[in-house]
């Protein structure tokens, strides 16, 4: 019983830091697009986005948005992560999904946004970006 035991915490914790580290990844996608982001550097940005968020939106709706989003709040003074998720969803389309929010300080109003990131291909791509006033 003991045997059955330390087998079932061992696979938790090793669960839980693969998630962990995981999120660490994905965090380190959304860091990377914000100082790209400050920037305006939006070609590099689209390299950090999966498939996916071509198939909702063109490169041109989203530099719309990106503009929209400047014009509306402001600059991107600092951020700070508030929330963050990660699932492993099982099936015939079988993926790695991780949920970030984040406060976002800008010169004229603050925001709260929202990345929906998948894994592709060995590395964390964007495939959804939500920004709404905070």
């Amino acid at each position: 019983m003991k045997k059955y035991i330390v087998l079932l915490l061992s696979l938790l914790l090793i669960n839980c830091s693969f998630k962990e580290s995981s999120l660490k990844e994905a965090e380190k996608t959304t860091q990377q697009f914000y100082s790209l982001l400050k920037e305006n550097d939006r070609e590099k940005i689209f390299n950090l986005c999966g498939n996916e968020l071509f198939k909702i939106a063109t490169q041109e709706q989203v530099n719309e948005m990106f503009d929209t989003s400047f014009s509306q709040f402001g600059n991107i003074k600092n951020d700070s992560l508030i929330y963050e998720q990660a699932s492993i969803i099982k099936g015939t389309h079988s993926r790695n999904e991780y949920i970030l929010i984040y406060n976002v300080n800008r010169d004229i109003k603050n925001t709260q946004e929202k990345f929906t990131l998948h894994k592709e291909n060995n590395s964390i791509k964007i495939v959804g970006y939500y920004v709404s006033p905070n």
